[in-house]
């Protein structure tokens, strides 16, 4: 049961991560075309591309960890990570996305 759990939160991760890169990538643009200012961004839209930075580290780190060991009751400090993380994601995607 905790290796569904923590792969569901696995993949719970990536897609928000994916879906923060999307509204980075939106920023930016919008940046590029002079339709937004520097100075109109807010704390979460201009958070959102750092946060995301770290959220690939924790990807990247713990798949190369897991490539050794399978994933046990032992990692319920990782999966609690996971949560906070995917929490943050997903406030920076709610709060930093542009308005429409």
């Amino acid at each position: 049961m905790f290796r569904i759990l923590w792969i569901a939160s696995w993949i719970g991760l990536l897609v928000l991560f994916i879906r923060s890169l999307a509204i980075a990538r939106a920023i930016a643009m919008a940046l590029g075309n002079g339709q937004l200012q520097p100075q109109d961004l807010s704390i979460w839209q201009m958070g959102i591309l750092p946060f995301s930075f770290f959220a690939l580290l924790l990807l990247f780190f713990a798949l190369k960890h897991f490539r050794v060991h399978t994933p046990s009751q032992a990692h319920w400090k990782q999966l609690v990570g996971i949560w906070i993380m995917a929490f943050w994601l997903l406030l920076f995607g709610w709060l930093g996305r542009l308005p429409a």
